[in-house]
């Protein structure tokens, strides 16, 4: 074990001399070898490494006051150095994954703030400059938080020996306050002005990638054969309604529209598809 540390810290302290003196404080640059970089900056975290890793954690736990603290010291506030590499080197794309359950804290007699804390860290991040547009952030919202997510909410219930049957009143709510929840952080992002058809591509935030430790250019050339984020909304069914009618505020149906409602295997998603879209070509819509 002391051998392979050993060795580790050697081909480290190799490659910090064969990078001809690089600096790694300055970000975000293209590194030529990420995961290269990721072991020294382990091994040898400089000041501003400590510092931009601050920052996320921050933003990830919805410290908005820490956040506006941070800022106020001058970082890049679309830039900051998180656990997944990629994924979460970018502040408001850490706010587009998290999740504040506004139905717990009421089931714990709590007050919600107003507003609520990721809200808050988005709003001090746009207010710092954060570009809205930086990342497919409306296509993340709306593919992380899907039927997977309400089946572990199911889990959750189960374990808490409480009802999972759709009929019942309190489970209904409780759904409907998740996706609620999902859908608040996604109207703030919209409302902003972030793109709802910014393409997007499942793979550069999915496991292998991180792994990988993926570039933001190595990302977008995935996004430019992705999908738009409506359609991704019409797949995962007419439980998710809310979210399709809120996305179409902003945006339109397209013919992809129509194989993602089939997708669905949802007949009453695929009915509700077939009559917007008539009614948009209707209106000369595309």
């Amino acid at each position: 074990m002391k051998k392979a540390l050993f060795y580790i810290c050697y081909l480290s302290l190799f490659s910090i001399i064969s990078c001809g003196g690089k600096d790694f404080d300055n970000e975000p640059a293209e590194m030529e070898n990420e995961q290269e970089v990721d072991i020294l900056r382990l091994l040898f975290p400089s000041k501003k490494d400590k510092f931009n890793r601050g920052f996320y954690y921050a933003v990830y736990r919805r410290d908005y006051p820490l956040v506006e603290s941070f800022l106020e010291r001058g970082p890049n506030p679309d830039f900051c150095r998180g656990k997944a590499g990629w994924v979460d080197s970018n502040p408001l794309n850490v706010v587009a994954r998290s999740f504040y359950y506004t139905y717990y804290t009421l089931r714990l007699d709590e007050t919600i703030p107003n507003p609520p804390p990721d809200i808050a860290t988005f709003n001090v991040l746009v207010k710092a400059g954060a570009d809205i547009n930086e990342r497919p952030y409306i296509w993340e919202r709306v593919s992380m938080w899907d039927n997977k997510s309400l089946e572990s909410e199911k889990e959750q219930r189960e374990l808490n020996n409480e009802s999972v049957d759709e009929n019942d009143a309190d489970f209904r709510y409780h759904m409907q306050s998740f996706i609620a929840d999902v859908n608040r952080v996604l109207e703030v992002f919209l409302e902003a002005g972030a793109d709802p058809d910014k393409l997007s591509h499942p793979y550069p935030f999915g496991y292998e990638a991180v792994q990988k430790r993926i570039t933001d250019k190595e990302a977008k050339e995935y996004f430019l054969n992705g999908t738009r984020a409506i359609n991704e909304a019409i797949k995962k069914g007419v439980f998710w309604e809310s979210q399709v009618d809120l996305l179409l505020k902003y945006t339109e149906l397209d013919e992809n529209s129509l194989k993602a409602a089939e997708e669905s295997n949802d007949q009453a998603m695929i009915d509700k598809i077939n009559v917007l879209w008539n009614e948009q070509i209707a209106k000369g819509g595309h």
